[in-house]
This record gives structure tokens, C-alpha cells and sequence, in this order.
């Protein structure tokens, strides 16, 4: 076939390959309908390159020494003991070659023994189906380029590039102990401080390379490997885009769907700020062990980069900082002028959080909130009963408005401490049932429901008042048929006595017997009070039989209660 028809096969190649195995014949019947030619000969470049899916994770194999805690294997793709590879055992200029590391579409890496300075290597070959492909063999040489273009301790080394005997290009590069990111997570999201920490590497890195003009376009959590002292190495610039070179022209995405972005996605031109919103993904992946952007199928994902809003990180996990909830919702928003203006800006966020603490256990964390909540809901109920006490002793507003209140007191106490345990348990990986709850029962979902319920008890209290007093409406009515007994108000004066203290203890017994009673409605001190005060009498000066028989008159009462007590 002529090399000029090797653009729309390359395209069609890179779309076969997003696919799952069992849907990329049926691609291929309806791409290539029309041309069989092309159709087989797209089937023999995918059963080269021996994977479906995971583009270019072949150079994380690669750097990725098998610690004994760790779980790696090999990739899929390498030959296994009943079938070596024909490189096992072969020198390449100074490189013995010993063992097989992974391969993928854009090479097959090898650890190899540097055999003059005694030092492992990993080395990356193209593979042979495509060594004749120029534009493959550049992009090649463009990755060697940008990586070897950057001297920053989180990105990795790469020695040189060069050609074994039977002009083969491979790089170099340097071989590190430890696991990727994308290990990492299969034990789960990880610590704050831990992920915090791993996004100011990564950042570090991109920081570098975008200071040479380069994008990295594929950042993931696979591309990415910890060493055993801690440090994030950026891996893998197969992708990588020098500002000075154009490999791939506008149309063609190139990179892993999850953590494309939206322009990435579109084929358009990209800068560093695609490298920021991956950089997004994966924090988001690092703290919750999700992707913000899911999908059973590449469709479904790229459809969610592009319409759909991540659910908010704190909703997943509440014990990250709002802080930086915020900054990674900044670099995944969908219009790349609303990201950050480069990676510093984001350091700078990162920088001023300082290392977040170890979160605590949840049984921990529901231990300091529920007293704290008890406490808060004590304070605040004793102050709503007060001032409904007060308010019904003013208005003279029937006792079940008391009630009332302490009723719904009651039942919003089981409501607010199940909101405290939804917003407090659950960790890292709260169950579906939590983050559930989670959603609905919130503290402000309380307080307002709070609120709502004693504004409709105020004006349910106000109705029933005003239409007693006006002598219509449903309370009226049924007063006037005895179905409710309306309590007569009495008036309370101080008992006379000549022992002052006697008589305010009588005044005092007489008081809190009428007030139990269910048939008289005794008036309250605050009301005389409110009364004496109207009349322009001093409240403290006593309240003798004249006085209150005065206040029942003009406040209606029913009846005045007063007495002598006198020595026996």
C-alpha cells in the first residue's frame, strides 16, 4: 500500500485499539467495508501489537522493578517461559539484554545490564512492525528527546538513544525499584498527605517539561512510578509534543480516553494545560479511588469529559480540604482558560495547604462530633423552649403550642445525630448506603427542615389565636361546641400576710398548683409584667387584690385569685 494512504490507517489503528477485543472486528467490517486490503491489513498491525487496550504502558513496566511487596506481573503481551523472546540474552552495543518488561503499541522494553558501568537499565525498542514507519520512528525519536531535554529528579533519566545491528532504534533509560501510582491504587485511595504529596512531584515534574515547550499529553497514574525512597517519576513521553514539532496532525486524539481532555479529545491543538487537567484526574483518582469521569465504554467516557461535572470530591471523601477540593475542580474545568495559567499556580496551592494531617479513623471522628453536636442541639433547644414559653405567656396562646416545640425538639434530635454519622463515617471507601445518606442528610438539610417546622408551628399558633379571638374560624367553632375547652384566665394577686416570706411562699404554692391544672390558664408573671407595664405601674411595687383585679380588666381575664394568711 503507499505510504501516503498510512495517515488514515494510523488513525483508524488508534480507534481499533481504544475499543474492547471482542468489538474491534465489527469496527473494522464497517471502517473498511469498501476496502478488504485496508481491513487486513489493520488486523495484522493489532495482532502485532498484542494489546487491547492501555496504550504506551510499556515504559512503566519498564522502570518498574518487581519489589517483593509488590504485586506487579508482566505484561500480557511479553512472552512467557514456554516462548522467549529471540532478544533474551543478546548484547546490544554495551546493553546484555536479560529479561522482557512489557511491550505495547509504541515499543517492547527489555531490563538490560549496562555491562561498562554495571548498572540496570531498561531499554525501549520500536517494534519491528513499525521500525520502517517514519512517522512512528520519529515520534520515537521526539520521546528520547523531550525526556533527555529534562534533568529534574521527577522525571525519568534516559542515557541515550541508538541502533542495535539490525537498525532497531532504542532508548536507554534509567531502571527504578518501586510501583506506579496505578499499583498504588489497587489497594485503594490513598492517604491526603500521602496524595498531596505525589501531586507536587508530578506537578514538579510537568514543570519542568513544560519549561522546554513540552507536553507529556498521556499523564496517568500508569506513567507514573514510585520509587522505594519516595519519589514520583514522571515516565513514558511517547506521547510528547514539542512545540517545535508536529507529528500528529489536528484531528487525531492521541493519549489514554480516561484522562484526556476535552480538547485533547477533539483532535484540536493542545498545550500544557491538557498535562493539567490529567494532572486533575489523577488526584482525584490518588483521593478517591475513582475516576471522575466513568464509563463501561470509551464512548460513554469521552461523552462524560465533555457534558458531565465530577461528583464533588468532598461528597466522596469530606476529610479533604476544601481548599483542595476546589483547586482540582480548577483543573478539571471543561474550558482550558479557566484552569490554572501553568503548573506554578497550582504548586502554589499545593505549597500553601502544607502537608495536610494523617486523617483520622472514622470511629474517631464520630466520637468528637457527637458530643459536640449534643451539646450545640442542648444549647440551642433550651433557648427555642425559652422563648416559646415566653412568647405563649405574652400572647396568651393555648399550652399545646408548648408542647409543640418540645415535640419537634424531639424528633429533630434522631434526624441531626443521623446526619452527624452520615457526614463522619464511611473512611476512605464509605459504602454506597453512606455516600447515600450522605447526600440527603446533611446538617443544613436539618436546620432547615428545623426551621420550616417551627415557622409552621409560629403560624399555626397565630391563626388558632386570632380567629379564637375574633370569634370565627375553625378554633372559634369549636370552642363554641365544647369540643375544645377553652381554660378561663385567672389573675393571680400576692397573698397578705404579715410575714412577707410566708406570703410569697403562699403566693408561690397557689402559683404552680393553677398552673397544672387543665381547666383555668393562670397568668404568667411575664404577662402581669407586660400588663403592670402598660398601665404605667411599677411591676416590683406588689400586686395587691385592687391591682390585679384592675390588670383582669383590661386583659379579660376571668377571674381574680388572692387571700390572707394569717398567724395561728
Amino acid at each position: 500500500m503507499a505510504a501516503t494512504d498510512w495517515g488514515p490507517i494510523k488513525r483508524q489503528f488508534e480507534q481499533a485499539r481504544a475499543l474492547p477485543a471482542e468489538e474491534q472486528a465489527a469496527f473494522l467490517e464497517g471502517a473498511c467495508a469498501d476496502d478488504p486490503s485496508k481491513q487486513a491489513q489493520l488486523k495484522s498491525l493489532l495482532a502485532a501489537a498484542e494489546e487491547a487496550e492501555g496504550y504506551f504502558d510499556s515504559l512503566a513496566d519498564a522502570v518498574l522493578s518487581i519489589a517483593p511487596w509488590s504485586d506487579h506481573e508482566p505484561s500480557s503481551g511479553a512472552p512467557g517461559p514456554t516462548d522467549p523472546d529471540p532478544m533474551i540474552g543478546r548484547s546490544v552495543r554495551q546493553y546484555r539484554i536479560e529479561e522482557i518488561l512489557g511491550r505495547g503499541g509504541m515499543g517492547v522494553v527489555y531490563r538490560a545490564l549496562d555491562t561498562s558501568l554495571n548498572r540496570p537499565v531498561a531499554l525501549k525498542f520500536l517494534p519491528r512492525h513499525l521500525t520502517g514507519d517514519e512517522a512512528a520512528t520519529e515520534r520515537f525519536r521526539v520521546e528520547a528527546q523531550a525526556a533527555a531535554a529534562l534533568d529534574h529528579p521527577n522525571v525519568c533519566v534516559v542515557h541515550e538513544i541508538g541502533k542495535d545491528d539490525d537498525g532497531r532504534v532504542f532508548i536507554a533509560m534509567a531502571y527504578y525499584e518501586g510501583e506506579t501510582l496505578q499499583q498504588k491504587l489497587k489497594r485503594g485511595p490513598l492517604p491526603i498527605a500521602e496524595a498531596w504529596d505525589y501531586a507536587r512531584q508530578i506537578a514538579a515534574g510537568l514543570g519542568a517539561a513544560h519549561a522546554h515547550d513540552i507536553v507529556h499529553r498521556d499523564i496517568k497514574p500508569g506513567n507514573v512510578i514510585v520509587t522505594s525512597e519516595g519519589i514520583a517519576k514522571v515516565l513514558d513521553f511517547g506521547l510528547a509534543k514539542l512545540t517545535d514539532v508536529a507529528l500528529t496532525g489536528t484531528g487525531t486524539a492521541l493519549g489514554t480516553v480516561a484522562y484526556m481532555s476535552p480538547e485533547q479529545i477533539e483532535g484540536g491543538a493542545v498545550d500544557h494545560r491538557t498535562d493539567l487537567w490529567s494532572l486533575g484526574v489523577v488526584l482525584y483518582e490518588l483521593l478517591t479511588g475513582e475516576r471522575p469521569f466513568k464509563g463501561a465504554r470509551p464512548a460513554v467516557v469521552i461523552d462524560a469529559i465533555k457534558r458531565e461535572t465530577p461528583e464533588p470530591l468532598r461528597a466522596v471523601r469530606p476529610e479533604v480540604p476544601h481548599v483542595l477540593e476546589s483547586a482540582i475542580e480548577r483543573l478539571l474545568s471543561k474550558d482550558r482558560a479557566d484552569r490554572y495559567p501553568d503548573v506554578g499556580g497550582f504548586v502554589r496551592v499545593l505549597d500553601g495547604l502544607a502537608q495536610p494531617p494523617a486523617p483520622r479513623g472514622p470511629l474517631a471522628r464520630v466520637g468528637t462530633a457527637v458530643p459536640f453536636v449534643l451539646a450545640l442541639y442542648a444549647a440551642s433547644g433550651w433557648l427555642v423552649l425559652q422563648i416559646t414559653e415566653r412568647v405563649a405567656g405574652r400572647y396568651l396562646l393555648p399550652g399545646w403550642v408548648s408542647r409543640g416545640a418540645l415535640l419537634l425538639l424531639l424528633i429533630g434530635l434522631p434526624i441531626t445525630l443521623a446526619a452527624t454519622f452520615a457526614q463522619t463515617l464511611g473512611g476512605r471507601r464509605p459504602h454506597p448506603t453512606i455516600l447515600t445518606l450522605r447526600r440527603f442528610l446533611r446538617w443544613r438539610h436539618a436546620l432547615r427542615g428545623g426551621v420550616a417546622a417551627f415557622v409552621l408551628l409560629g403560624i399555626a399558633s397565630g391563626l388558632y389565636s386570632l380567629s379564637r379571638a375574633l370569634g370565627i374560624g375553625p378554633a372559634a367553632t369549636l370552642v363554641s361546641r365544647g369540643a375544645i375547652d377553652e381554660p378561663a384566665l385567672l389573675v393571680l394577686a400576692d397573698f397578705e400576710s404579715g410575714d412577707p416570706d410566708l406570703g410569697r411562699l403562699a403566693t408561690e404554692a397557689f402559683r404552680i398548683d393553677l398552673s397544672q391544672s387543665r381547666i383555668i390558664q393562670l397568668a404568667q408573671p411575664r404577662f402581669v409584667r407586660a400588663a403592670l407595664s402598660r398601665m404605667e405601674q411599677e411591676p416590683e411595687a406588689g400586686f395587691d387584690l385592687a391591682l390585679a383585679h384592675e390588670v383582669a380588666q383590661r386583659e379579660g381575664a376571668a377571674a381574680v385569685v388572692g387571700g390572707e394568711i394569717h398567724e395561728a
